[in-house]
């Protein structure tokens, strides 16, 4: 399922210049981002990141790095989509207290960037 996301997302990409195109995937994104924007809502009102963040900004962030993961995984960069990648990247975005909780499930007691 990833695969093909990341396919259509490339697909519908090199198609921009069609309004109709442009129109439906800008829409696609925005709805992306409200979901994004409520999950780190509700991840600050129950502790979980940081509330000194700017929310518009960091859900644009990781709406652009999805698309840069998907690109990553179509191309054959498995990488990408390591535990300790993935923490290192949500790593600035958390409360420490939940950094020290994740760090053992990505295989890793330190040496990620920004962990206490």
């Amino acid at each position: 399922q990833d695969r093909g996301t990341a396919r259509m997302i490339f697909q519908v990409s090199s198609e921009l210049d069609d309004k109709e195109v442009r129109d439906a995937l800008s829409e696609a994104l925005r709805r992306s981002a409200a979901i994004i924007r409520r999950a780190l809502e509700l991840g600050q009102e129950r502790g979980m990141v940081r509330r000194d963040i700017d929310l518009d900004a960091i859900t644009w962030l990781i709406v652009g790095c999805y698309q840069v993961f998907a690109l990553m995984k179509q191309v054959g960069g498995e990488e990408t989509w390591k535990e300790s990648t993935l923490l290192g990247f949500v790593t600035p975005i958390l409360e420490p207290h939940m950094v020290r909780e994740l760090l053992p499930l990505a295989g890793k007691t330190r040496g990620v960037q920004g962990a206490p």
